[in-house]
C-alpha cells in the first residue's frame, strides 16, 4: 500500500505519549464491546492493524489498515467511537479503496458515495456517528456505484453536501493484499454467522450479506470452510472473559483472548489407497498449516480398507515426519469412524482427505466432518458432511 504521508499533504502534529495511550485504550475497549455485541465486526477488527498517526485530522484507511489521530479519538464520545470504528472497517469490508472497484471514477465523488452507503448501515445498526457526516435516506439500499451516479459531478457542488468523515488513501497498484482482505471478511462471517442466525438474532446488514455472497462466488478456499467450525467453538464460549488477553493486562484493558476460541481436538484421516499420491499428501499438509494455529490437539489416522496408523502430532511440521502413510489397497471409510469410537475420542471435527471412491458409513457421526477432496474426486457420492475440493496442484493441473 502507498505510504500515508504520500497521500496526505500536511505536516503531522506530534502526539504526546499520554494521549496516545488513552486513545489506544479507548480503541481497545470499543473493539472488545463490538466483539460482544456485533461479533462479525469485532472479529474483523481484531484482524486489522490500527496505527496512530498525527498527519491526519480524524481517521483514515487504505482498505487494509486503519489510521487514527489520537487527539481526535479522545475527543469523541464513547458512542461515537463505536460508530467511527464501524465506519472504517466497513470501507475495508466493501473494498472501497481497491482501484479495481473504483475503476476510473472520480476519487472525491467516489469517496462521498462510499461514505453515504456505509453511514446508513451503521445508523440502522443503532450506532452513533459524529455530527455532520454524509447521511441521506434517499440512498437507502443503494451501493456506492449507484450513489456515485446520482451525486453532482461538479466538485464545488459536491463540497456543499458536506465532507467525508475520514481520509481514503490511494493504494499502490498491483497490491496483493486485497485477496487477503476478502479472506478475512469471509472468515469473520463464517466464524460468527451462527451468532446472528441462532438464539441471539443480532442485527446483520443485508448489504453486507449480499456483498459477502458476491465475493465468495469465486472458488471457495477450503480453509474458509474450516472457519465455520471454529465459529461453532467460538459460539460455545459466548465471547466470555474467562480467559483474557494477557498482552493488554498491563494497560488495565480486559479483552477476550481469541486464542481461547479454537478447535480443541481434530482428527485428520488420510485415505492411503493408490489414488492418493505423496504429492497430494504434501499439498494437504501445506493447506493444513494455514489453519494449524486454530487447532489445539491433532490425531492423524491413515486408512485404506483398514486403519494402519494412529498418531498424535503437536506441530504441523511433524505431520510429514511422523506419518508413514501405509496402505495402497481399496478404500473403506468406515474403519476410521469405528476407530474413533473404539478409542473413545470425542473430536470437534474430522477432516478426511480422499478422492471419495469407497464405502461410506451408513449413519452420520455425532461430530462434524469435512471431506477434503482431491482433483477428479467422486464428490457426488458424499452422503453427509461438508465437502470441499483441495486446490489443484499448479505443477500438475490434470491431477495425475
Amino acid at each position: 500500500m502507498s505510504d500515508l504521508r504520500e497521500n496526505v499533504k500536511e505536516a503531522g502534529e506530534e502526539i504526546d505519549s499520554a494521549t496516545k495511550a488513552l486513545a489506544e485504550r479507548y480503541m481497545s475497549e470499543v473493539r472488545a464491546k463490538l466483539l460482544l455485541k456485533q461479533p462479525f465486526y469485532g472479529v474483523l477488527l481484531s484482524m486489522t492493524d490500527f496505527i496512530p498517526e498525527g498527519v491526519i485530522p480524524t481517521m483514515a484507511t487504505d482498505g487494509i489498515r486503519v489510521y487514527y489521530n489520537p487527539k481526535y479519538v479522545v475527543k469523541l464520545t464513547e458512542a461515537e467511537r463505536s460508530g467511527v470504528l464501524l465506519h472504517e472497517i466497513s470501507h475495508c469490508i466493501y473494498l472501497h479503496c481497491n482501484p479495481s472497484r473504483r475503476l476510473n471514477r472520480d476519487r472525491m465523488r467516489w469517496n462521498y458515495a462510499s461514505d453515504y452507503a456505509i453511514n446508513l448501515e451503521i445508523r440502522d445498526l443503532g450506532y452513533t456517528l459524529p455530527k455532520g457526516v454524509l447521511m441521506d435516506d434517499k440512498y437507502r439500499n443503494m451501493n456506492a456505484e449507484q450513489i456515485y451516479d446520482q451525486l453532482p459531478k461538479d466538485e464545488e457542488q459536491l463540497k456543499k453536501l458536506g465532507g467525508t468523515l475520514d481520509v481514503h488513501i490511494e493504494p499502490a497498484d498491483g497490491s496483493e493484499d486485497w485477496d487477503d482482505m476478502e479472506d478475512k471478511v469471509i472468515s469473520a462471517f463464517e466464524m460468527t454467522k451462527d451468532y446472528y442466525e441462532g438464539k441471539n438474532q443480532g442485527k446483520f446488514p443485508g448489504g453486507i450479506k449480499r456483498w459477502i455472497e458476491k465475493i465468495r462466488r469465486s472458488k471457495v478456499k477450503w480453509e474458509r470452510i474450516f472457519h465455520k467450525f471454529v465459529g461453532q467453538a467460538l459460539a460455545k464460549d459466548d465471547f466470555s472473559y474467562q480467559r483474557c488477553n494477557r498482552r493488554m493486562l498491563p494497560q488495565d484493558i480486559y479483552l477476550p483472548d481469541l486464542r481461547n476460541h479454537i478447535i480443541g481436538h481434530v482428527v485428520l484421516a488420510i485415505d492411503t489407497s493408490g489414488s492418493i499420491t505423496p504429492k497430494i499428501i504434501e499439498q494437504f499438509a501445506a493447506e493444513l498449516a494455514k489453519i494449524s494455529h486454530l487447532v489445539d490437539e491433532v490425531t492423524v489416522m491413515t486408512c485404506d480398507a483398514a486403519v494402519h496408523e494412529v498418531v498424535k502430532i503437536r506441530k504441523m511440521e511433524d505431520f510429514m515426519k511422523k506419518i508413514k502413510f501405509k496402505g495402497g489397497m481399496g478404500t473403506d471409510f468406515r474403519p476410521v469412524f469405528k476407530e474413533i469410537e473404539n478409542r473413545k475420542i470425542v473430536p470437534e471435527l474430522l477432516i478426511y482427505l480422499t478422492d471419495a471412491w469407497g464405502t461410506f458409513p451408513q449413519n452420520r457421526p455425532p461430530y462434524p466432518v469435512i471431506w477434503c477432496l482431491t482433483t477428479f474426486s467422486n464428490k457426488n457420492a458424499i452422503p453427509w458432511g461438508q465437502s470441499v475440493e483441495l486446490p489443484p496442484d499448479p505443477s500438475n493441473p490434470r491431477g495425475y
